[in-house]
């Protein structure tokens, strides 16, 4: 008489089949960007889809007080700013919170950071205004991966006209190419726009991994500081003025998954980028998309030193 297999071994085989028949699970890879695209792609992928409605001069071009001039070229001549390449610029808002906008709603890197992946420029913001404190940009991405940043640019009277009007000239950066709408906040004052980024031509993007300590040695011709100061978490996070939030892996959303990971850094004393990143506490899973994001964070600086720190990240759970 044959012997026959328990319960527990039927189980177990069972179980065996199901799961050799279930769908590999794909572990998330960057895009190979490094893949050459026929021609026809490229030209695609640089053209603003019809369905990104960027802001115009028909959407309701803006004329500043006096002494502003009607043309923001002249405006830009009058600081010895050469014209941008491509196209004009008009004013854009309202008279108590405008900017300036490119006339055919693009942004491109021509200009910018070469080591900038979407667009990283100078921006001016002009605020009507008695009050101080800071004025908040945020943008999110419309067409894609749920991107979204928020900058600090601060207030202060330094920049104020005898007509009252305060004159920022901060600094814009985006993180990837695609269709984003950035929204500026001052008092009780909001402006909001939509631009397309154009993507960066293959030949001049930047390289995908960077080295950490790719720094100068000297800053103006004068020998940065040997070593770095250490500074509390807490005191150096109200230095930010640059912070993209991270993007939540779908492995993480999908088992609910949230906390803080906080980082050690060394925060670059001559430009505020943070270096050198290393775990220390939070939930594993979460720390390659930290550190993704934090590497674009942006601290304000002084005297060239470095900054020895450690960085909170936040992923808020889903009930949030």
């Amino acid at each position: 008489m044959p012997l026959l297999p328990s319960r527990a071994a039927i189980a177990l085989g069972m179980a065996a089949l199901v799961y050799a028949s279930m769908p590999t699970m794909a572990v998330p890879q960057e895009p190979d960007t490094k893949q050459s695209a026929p021609t026809e792609m490229l030209a695609m992928r640089n053209t603003r889809p019809p369905n990104c409605s960027v802001t115009l001069p028909a959407d309701g071009s803006f004329t500043p007080p006096s002494p502003f001039p009607n043309d923001p070229e002249l405006w830009h001549l009058s600081w010895g700013l050469p014209p941008p390449p491509g196209s004009r610029r008009f004013w854009f808002g309202t008279e108590r919170l405008w900017t300036v906008l490119p006339a055919n709603g693009t942004w491109s890197n021509e200009w910018g950071d070469p080591a900038c992946a979407g667009y990283c420029n100078k921006m001016p913001w002009f605020a009507l205004s008695n009050d101080e404190g800071p004025l908040t940009i945020t943008g999110k991405r419309l067409d894609g991966p749920s991107l979204s940043f928020t900058e600090f640019e601060a207030i202060d009277g330094f920049g104020r006209t005898s007509t009252g009007v305060e004159e920022v000239m901060g600094g814009i950066i985006i993180p990837a190419s695609g269709c984003w709408q950035v929204t500026g906040h001052f008092r009780d004052q909001e402006l909001s726009f939509t631009v397309w980024v154009a993507p960066i031509p293959q030949n001049q993007r930047p390289p995908d991994n960077p080295p950490e300590d790719a720094r100068p040695a000297t800053l103006g011709g004068l020998a940065l500081p040997a070593g770095p100061v250490s500074v509390d978490g807490e005191v150096e996070a109200k230095r930010i003025w640059y912070r993209l939030t991270p993007e939540i892996p779908p492995i993480a959303k999908l088992a609910n998954v949230s906390g803080t990971v906080v980082l050690h850094a060394i925060i670059g004393g001559d430009d505020g980028v943070p270096r050198k990143l290393q775990y220390v506490s939070g939930p594993q899973i979460l720390v390659r998309a930290a550190m993704d994001a934090v590497k674009l964070w942006r601290y304000q600086v002084d005297g060239g030193t470095d900054i020895d720190t450690t960085i909170e990240v936040v992923f808020p759970s889903s009930d949030d």
